[in-house]
């Protein structure tokens, strides 16, 4: 509720009063950051301010069918441990999943990053199919024993 004066005041003091009811039944959704674009290291002031803000987790988006993608997840690895935030992984595949798929799962214990969500996506797909996402599970469950996974569309929504 909130209380203010109902007429025009002409003193810069007002009294505004906020209060808190209480719990809605139900927890907010867990709000994380996109990696950074230019794929640069953070500097140090941009680290403590990522870390003050306490994010759920951090999103590295990696084309497995593309170069590049290693250095992307080693830099998505790095910047989670040094903001002590998880690591969400949003995984492109391209037309050898499987393969894609073995690859990182070879990689991931040398990126030492704790994975909290696997978001598993197809290119050239509006929306994977299923095996796909149980595909991903079954190849990354062990390096990445915390990690919730998942499948849908990258899609405007």
């Amino acid at each position: 509720m909130i209380e203010r004066n109902r007429r025009r005041s002409t003193s810069p003091h007002q009294t505004v009063v906020v209060e808190v009811g209480g719990t809605l039944g139900f927890d907010l959704p867990r709000v994380g950051l996109g990696m950074a674009s230019h794929g640069e290291a953070l500097s140090e002031r941009e680290t403590d301010l990522i870390t003050a803000l306490r994010p759920s987790h951090l999103r590295a988006d990696l084309h497995l069918a593309t170069a590049g993608w290693r250095s992307m997840l080693d830099h998505g690895a790095e910047t989670s441990r040094s903001t002590a935030t998880g690591l969400e992984l949003a995984l492109f595949l391209g037309s050898d999943p499987k393969a894609e798929l073995e690859a990182l799962a070879a990689a991931l214990p040398l990126a030492q990053a704790r994975i909290v969500r696997v978001l598993v996506l197809q290119d050239g797909r509006p929306v994977v199919d299923p095996s796909v996402v149980r595909m991903a599970k079954g190849s990354l469950a062990a390096p990445a024993p915390e990690a919730l996974f998942a499948g849908g569309t990258d899609g405007a929504l």
